[in-house]
């Protein structure tokens, strides 16, 4: 998982997170003393953030104005995740467009 997560070819592709944790769903169960417990249900989701967030900076990187709803679907989030999202990489994705 770390070696795809460094390649420079993974840099500028949106990372889809069921495509992600499906793959890497054996890596991260064996990793018991990473991702179990409390502790690690909390470094699972710290890690879905980092991806959400990788996805933020490679849309930014193609987009300068898009609609939330296209915002959320390029995240592979709901809309009501990706609003916060937003939010806190307003700076990143600059300029949403309204919904018709």
């Amino acid at each position: 998982m770390f070696a795809w997560c460094e390649s420079d070819s993974n840099a500028a592709q949106v990372v889809w997170w069921g495509v992600f944790s499906k793959r890497y769903e054996d890596e991260v169960a064996a990793q018991a003393e990473v991702f179990g417990g409390d502790a690690g249900a909390a470094r699972f989701k710290a890690l879905r953030l980092r991806v959400t967030e990788h996805n933020v900076l490679v849309v930014a990187k193609y987009y300068s104005r898009l609609t939330l709803a296209r915002l959320a679907e390029l995240l592979d989030l709901p809309v009501e995740e990706a609003r916060p999202i937003h939010a806190r990489a307003g700076h990143c994705v600059s300029c949403l467009v309204p919904t018709c």
